[in-house]
């Protein structure tokens, strides 16, 4: 089973635009993939969506990104040879290369390598940011920079997350946003294996923070802007993994060791922009798929509050098309709907400018 990985970069609302797969089962997919390549813009704020492999249709994992998009231009669809290096070669950010690399797809951020290895990414919050080394900082390395090495130096997707784990904490990392959107998050997945990451600087900015949970297999997930992964057991390698600063960060942020290290309560900057700008996303991805929970859409605090867990089972299986349903959704049918009021206009528009 192939993984299914797919990025869509949009404007307008909250989900919907332009759906951008990496790679699919179809022909008329991959014709779809190639019309959207050409109006992909860079990213603003960005809602990862991950089915695990036994929670979709056709038995494959399914990845996507959306991107609300400002109006830059397009970036092409790219791909990255496979290579060999010379000894003593560098890395175009500076750091050591190593002799070989796999080769990836990229449009934007990298997003699928040869081994059929997937990345999807969200901008989040968090409590520390840092500056890149062209800002005047210490740190080597951003999202776009640990996706594209995890891709070109790993063959699954644990294997990605700890390469890119190990790398940011070595080199220093920097988020795509100033404070507090100096947290990323990523979704790795291969076709057996998935896994949510968190990243943030460390408080000198030359090091990271990261921690990253597995998804269960017959679960779907969603990050929106605002780091997802909670309680964390750091003994339990084959579900969590962390940055070796990571017990002593948390509990230079009040953590006592006694407790389950919260990622989000102690690493996350909680809601950036207003109330219920990630929140609501995650209420609505995960509550499409599955309805039978009845998670509120209303909370005060999405960080300490918890109203929603890491990951789902959803009530039935996902497929593709679902997963652009998704892609596409102004919250019709909810009381949230964008295609009704008087800010739709007199055509039922739902997008918001």
């Amino acid at each position: 089973k192939a993984t299914v990985s797919v990025l869509n970069w949009l404007s307008g609302g909250p989900f919907g635009g332009c759906f951008f797969p990496s790679v699919m089962h179809t022909p008329a997919l991959w014709a779809l993939a190639l019309a959207g390549a050409a109006v992909i813009p860079s990213a603003d704020a960005c809602s990862s969506f991950l089915v695990g492999r036994k929670a979709s249709a056709d038995g494959s994992v399914i990845s996507f990104h959306t991107d609300d998009a400002s109006g830059d231009g397009g970036v092409p669809l790219a791909k990255v040879p496979e290579q060999d290096w010379p000894a003593n070669a560098t890395h175009r950010t500076g750091i050591p290369q190593v002799p070989h690399t796999y080769g990836y797809y990229t449009a934007g951020y990298p997003s699928l390598n040869q081994w059929r290895v997937a990345m999807v990414e969200s901008t989040c919050s968090a409590v520390y940011a840092a500056k890149s080394r062209a800002q005047g900082g210490h740190a080597y390395l951003g999202m776009s920079d640990l996706m594209g090495l995890g891709l070109e130096r790993a063959k699954t997707a644990k294997e990605a997350v700890e390469v890119m784990g190990a790398l940011a904490e070595e080199w220093g990392f920097h988020g795509e946003d100033p404070f507090p959107g100096g947290g990323e998050s990523v979704m790795v997945s291969d076709p057996n294996d998935a896994w949510v990451v968190h990243f943030l600087p460390d408080p000198t900015g030359r090091s990271a923070i990261w921690g990253a949970a597995r998804v269960p297999e017959d679960h779907i997930t969603a990050v929106t802007n605002c780091f997802i992964i909670r309680d964390m057991d750091l003994n339990d390698g084959a579900n969590y993994l962390g940055a070796a600063n990571i017990s002593r960060e948390a509990a230079a942020r009040g953590w006592e060791p006694s407790k389950p290290l919260d990622f989000s309560l102690y690493f996350s900057h909680g809601e950036y922009n207003h109330p219920y700008y990630a929140g609501r996303r995650t209420w609505r991805s995960l509550s499409m798929f599955a309805p039978s929970l009845q998670l509120d859409p209303y909370y005060n605090d999405l960080i300490r509050d918890r109203p929603y867990p890491m990951s789902v089972k959803p009530d039935r299986p996902v497929s593709v098309r679902d997963a652009m349903r998704l892609s596409r959704d102004h919250y019709e049918g909810t009381e949230f709907d964008t295609s009704v009021g008087l800010a739709a206009g007199v055509w039922g528009s739902p997008r918001r400018w």
